[in-house]
């Protein structure tokens, strides 16, 4: 076993989940302090201390077990930061700005809160984003397509605080979005699910999965 192997622990619950913490290597800055709602709810929320790490666990769902997968996987992840981050932005701000348009329609525009709450952020500009979502986790699977793995990345977001949001991504392409822990799981049956959810969910830019 690699060093990269090494630094992760066994699940007590999952044995076949291992769980390490690593420098949370994009959206750096980003927390959520605003949060909106379809509904016209709003609020702020105080500034706190970000922790630099975030949890990254390898789920080994399929015969092949804790490998290379994963560990091509988070090297891809750690040499092609940039572009990732670009897409994850991509990606969430499509989400953010349909959540965002149905909140308008809802929101009265006197509301104190709203009043108060519209000037933190340029609403309707993606740097909106950064007070909106925080990446809560990190996700390796032991499948997907050249030996790299599907990884995938969790946030908490203001517009579903209940749910959350996770991205699926092969590289540095954008596979699908679904709630929190959604891909989690799902063993082999990854790759259908994630393409049953491009048949009504696809963004233009996202990567189609064929067949």
């Amino acid at each position: 076993m690699s060093s990269f192997h090494d630094s992760f622990e066994q699940d007590h619950d999952h044995p076949k989940w291992y769980h390490s913490q690593a420098v949370r290597p994009v959206l750096i800055g980003a927390s959520v302090k605003c949060c909106i709602w379809g509904n016209g709810q709003i609020f702020a929320e105080g500034n706190r201390e970000l922790d630099e790490l975030v949890r990254v666990t390898a789920y080994c769902d399929t015969d092949r077990g804790f490998g290379s997968v994963q560990e091509n996987c988070w090297n891809y992840i750690k040499a092609n930061i940039e572009q990732i981050e670009t897409e994850l932005r991509r990606k969430i701000w499509a989400i953010c700005r349909e959540n965002f348009e149905e909140f308008l329609e809802n929101v009265e525009a006197d509301n104190p809160e709203w009043l108060e709450l519209k000037y933190l952020a340029k609403w309707e500009d993606p740097s909106s984003l950064d007070v909106q979502i925080e990446l809560t986790e990190i996700g390796l699977f032991d499948h997907g397509f050249d030996e790299v793995g599907f990884c995938t990345f969790d946030f908490d977001v203001g517009w579903d605080e209940e749910h959350g949001l996770s991205i699926l991504m092969h590289k540095g392409h954008v596979l699908a979005a679904s709630s929190g822990a959604d891909f989690t799981g799902r063993g082999s049956s990854l790759i259908g699910h994630a393409k049953c959810i491009q048949k009504f969910d696809f963004t233009d830019g996202d990567l189609r999965i064929d067949g």
